[in-house]
């Protein structure tokens, strides 16, 4: 697969970003830039950023493009991302470990933590898809083209991974709270067993405990039917999101393949071209003797018409 090294432009881009941001915090780096007695260093960055521009404008300082907001956003929003789903993955372990402490709290940071993760998901699918060049912006160059390209597939790539991984990690948390809310049914089911047996062989009445027991089993049940639902409404949405992601990946792949396919066809053109240049040199060859060998023969007929010549005289 062939490759083009575009660190360069990317790296002007960057410069230019972070340019722009100490102009929007501040009008010191305009006037620093127009100034004939600023240093060496800023006369460079005003010369870079006004490349192109007539004196009368010189002063004027270019924004960077908007997609590298949305560039930084999503690489911000990828690295915040992979940080919740390590503390989400802690908190559903722990909340999973067997207790008799109030978690209404640690239910609640999971909640919290699985909706932030989903909105940061859909809005970085959105950032995602402003990142590609549209058809309005006849524009830019092919370069930015290029480099906006591969960014949006490079996003859609790690977005698609993250997804992957957070449906996978609700999928087990889910299955494993339906494992103990069956467990939960389980034990209620034998509870009511045993007192319906104590209250034929014995008291007709409930005692304190038996009451207690059963009141926080119910709650314990619909407190987990409850976050049942949460957590599968949340991989609802993620396989929506999961299957846009997936569309851009294929088309990457799809891109790939095609770039595949021309180097092979290249290649080929170039084994033809290479068998092509080597007759043409044994024909050149060829024709240089068959030149040499027609001198030499003409030189011997001259040479034998001047030695009949000098016979007969």
């Amino acid at each position: 697969m062939t490759t083009r090294d575009r660190t360069a432009i990317f790296k002007r881009y960057r410069e230019e970003y972070v340019i722009a941001k100490r102009k929007r915090s501040g009008n010191n780096g305009i006037q620093a830039l127009g100034n004939q007695s600023s240093t060496t260093n800023n006369k460079e960055l005003a010369t870079f950023l006004n490349k192109g521009t007539t004196p009368a404008d010189s002063h004027t300082v270019f924004l960077p493009p908007q997609w590298l907001d949305w560039y930084e956003e999503l690489n911000n929003n990828v690295t915040s991302i992979t940080h919740q789903l390590a503390q989400l993955e802690s908190l559903q372990q722990n909340h999973l470990l067997p207790g008799f402490e109030e978690r209404s709290e640690q239910e609640r940071q999971i909640s919290e933590l699985s909706r932030n993760i989903t909105l940061l998901l859909q809005r970085s699918e959105e950032r995602m898809r402003l990142l590609a060049p549209s058809s309005e912006e006849s524009n830019i160059s092919s370069e930015e083209k290029l480099l906006r390209t591969n960014a949006q597939k490079y996003f859609a790539s790690k977005l698609q991974e993250l997804s992957i991984s957070f449906r996978r990690n609700q999928k087990e948390y889910l299955r494993k709270l339906q494992g103990q809310n069956a467990l939960i049914d389980e034990s209620n089911d034998e509870n009511s067993l045993s007192l319906s047996m104590e209250l034929e062989e014995y008291d007709p009445g409930f005692t304190q405990e038996q009451m207690m027991l059963l009141e926080n089993s119910d709650q314990l049940a619909t407190e987990r039917q409850r976050e049942i639902m949460k957590i599968a409404s949340s991989i609802n949405d993620l396989a929506t999101i999961v299957k846009d992601i997936a569309s851009l990946v294929i088309d990457q792949g799809t891109l790939l393949d095609r770039i595949d396919y021309n180097v092979e066809e290249i290649e080929v053109s170039t084994e033809g071209a290479v068998k092509e240049l080597e007759k043409a040199r044994q024909s050149q060859k060829k024709g240089l003797a068959f030149f040499l060998i027609l001198i030499l023969s003409i030189g011997c007929g001259i040479m034998f018409l001047l030695l009949l010549a000098k016979i007969f005289r």
